[in-house]
């Protein structure tokens, strides 16, 4: 009997192991849906404006890993708009302990031109893989810090 639970505890201690150190940044989605966008509305230059999100999210730590055309992950339906110069930001994934096990984080911005400027749309997910993948996308006051930079940013220039 002593061997058993000998055993046992030790196929628990792999098990959790593997649970905990086993998640990899490969879960996290590359392109973020719209479960819960953040939205402004930013006036100005519309390419000031793609330039100051890519300033913003890297001075606060979200390296760019890619600025793709926003019409290959999504289609956009405004009418009389010019959906040509519509990018999609990816920023690099950034890995964050919480005690013992990983959390990860990922920023898609969108940036859409429009007569009067931009519309900017920042989307932000979080993975934290234990036994079983946790999501979370909110993350309300750093949408808030970011875009309130952005604007600042146009301020200046």
């Amino acid at each position: 009997m002593a061997k058993f639970v000998k055993s046992l505890w030790r196929l628990s201690a792999v098990v959790l192991a593997l649970a905990v150190l086993g998640g990899c940044a490969g879960q996290i989605p590359y392109y973020i849906q719209a479960k819960h966008p953040y939205e402004r509305k930013m006036y100005g230059n519309y390419d000031k404006i793609a330039d100051a999100a890519r300033q913003v999210l890297v001075r606060n730590g979200w390296p760019i890993q890619r600025v793709t055309d926003a019409s290959v992950f999504e289609r956009t339906t405004t009418e009389g708009e010019d959906t040509e110069k519509d990018i999609l930001i990816f920023t690099g994934i950034r890995k964050h302990w919480m005690v013992i096990w990983p959390t990860y984080t990922r920023l898609n911005v969108f940036v859409h031109p429009t007569a009067e400027g931009a519309n900017v749309d920042l989307r932000w997910a979080k993975v934290t893989p234990f036994l079983i993948k946790f999501q979370n996308f909110r993350n309300d006051a750093l949408a808030k810090r970011l875009l309130e930079q952005m604007e600042e940013e146009l301020t200046i220039k």
